[in-house]
């Protein structure tokens, strides 16, 4: 049981509920499985995230829908309690958890209780009465299954094929997503990043506001400068300035554009004064092109997070003369799109790891000058730094971006993160920062 399930556990104690609970991964708990419940007494089934609605069925759903039991998620149950007035929702394949941690980190800093909640932060159950703001992340697989409105704003950051073993097709992962407008209250407001889709024309929510760094994007209301932003109709600019510690810029200036539009929808515009502290202060999220530090020629990032060639091209994007750690196990058939045989024009070598090595070299070793398989993680670092000791007089970025997920080696992407950087601090010989 994640923590999710936790989550939903600990709330039904709390308000001395009568449930049962089952898990898939701790048969020794004190559980009662789908065969053996008495369905004839359950009027809800709460699922978690990680079980899909679609394909192959649980038999907790296939006992749920044959005796007309509903199945809902934790937000549905929150959505219908809560009593706090205003919530900001975000979705999306990549970016959600830096853009909920930011708006969160934002209100917080201009004295509006904020707390980032959903599928990344603390459960959704454990803020039910003692936030303002919460700024809640959406997964597809929450979504497929959660129908009350209670979203005040709904902010899509990207779509790109993921979570195929979850939802089927993209086709299906698509209609997930698209449920996020069924969650907005009538009056409520879309916003929605266009750098960062796919798709974008299975969208109808009325009250939209579209933000690209394309000027000639005829859909577009905001476009996106590198020291600011501008209202396409009213030709208003906001300017900013970036710090330097943020690895994900562009991100970082579609957040500051959302921020305002977030103000403007909720009457915040008190807290735009704030935006500004609200860079200058905030951190990069662990395992998503986080800076790990610099040594001798080299500046090492790890995104670990990144599951998804997507993902990995949203890194590979952001830095120049790249020396790439990847590898593991792969989502899905690796296919090398367009934006990805782009972004190899910022990848000096290649170092690939773990399950799929094999596959991802001899994919791409017509796209990147030099590449070689490793045994695993830690001797792909080494390879990477000799590379770069080899070149003196040269600057790179070590990239640990892993286009693949880490099960072959790794529990998660948080062990496979801490390994790459316990690797480095090991090798420079420095205490974890």
């Amino acid at each position: 049981m994640g923590v999710t399930g936790k989550g939903v556990v600990s709330f039904l104690k709390k308000h001395k509920a009568h449930f049962l609970a089952w898990d898939d991964h701790n048969l020794e708990a004190d559980y009662v499985s789908p065969e053996k419940a008495p369905w004839h007494n359950i009027d809800i089934c709460i699922l978690s995230p990680g079980i899909s609605f679609e394909h192959p069925l649980h038999p907790a759903i296939i006992y749920a829908q044959k005796h007309n039991v509903e199945i809902i998620t934790d937000i549905e149950l929150y959505a219908r309690l809560t009593k706090i007035k205003q919530h900001i929702g975000v979705t999306g394949t990549v970016g959600k958890s830096t853009a909920v941690s930011f708006i969160s980190h934002h209100y917080n800093r201009a004295g509006i209780t904020s707390q980032p909640c959903g599928n990344f932060g603390i459960p959704i159950l454990d803020i039910i009465e003692n936030t303002q703001l919460p700024v809640i992340e959406l997964s597809s697989a929450q979504l497929a299954i959660t129908s009350k409105p209670f979203l005040d704003v709904a902010i899509i950051t990207s779509f790109f094929p993921d979570h195929l073993d979850f939802h089927g097709t993209f086709a299906r992962y698509l209609k997930a997503k698209k449920r996020i407008e069924r969650l907005l209250n009538p009056d409520g407001l879309m916003i929605v990043w266009m750098d960062y889709m796919d798709e974008i024309d299975f969208l109808e929510w009325q009250n939209t506001i579209y933000i690209s760094s394309n000027p000639e994007d005829e859909k577009a209301h905001i476009i996106i400068e590198k020291s600011g932003f501008v209202e396409k109709k009213s030709g208003i600019r906001q300017q900013y300035n970036m710090p330097k510690h943020l690895t994900l810029k562009h991100s970082m200036r579609f957040l500051y554009a959302t921020v305002f539009c977030i103000n403007k929808h909720l009457n915040l515009t008190k807290t735009d004064p704030f935006i500004q502290e609200s860079l200058n202060t905030f951190k990069n999220l662990e395992h998503r092109c986080e800076y790990v530090g610099s040594w001798e020629n080299v500046t090492c990032v790890n995104d670990s997070k990144a599951s998804n060639t997507e993902a990995t091209c949203h890194a590979l994007n952001t830095f120049r003369n790249i020396i790439w750690l990847a590898g593991g196990r792969r989502k899905s058939p690796f296919e090398i799109s367009n934006s990805l045989s782009t972004a190899m024009n910022n990848v000096r070598c290649g170092y690939f790891f773990g399950e799929d090595a094999q596959i991802f070299s001899s994919a791409l070793q017509d796209k990147i000058p030099q590449t070689k398989q490793c045994e695993n993680l830690e001797n792909a670092v080494m390879h990477a730094i000799a590379f770069a000791r080899a070149h003196p007089t040269e600057s790179f970025y070590i990239v640990l971006s892993p286009a693949a997920t880490s099960f072959d080696q790794f529990p998660n992407f948080t062990e496979r993160g801490r390994m790459f950087k316990k690797a480095l601090y090991e090798y420079f010989h420095q205490e974890a920062l």
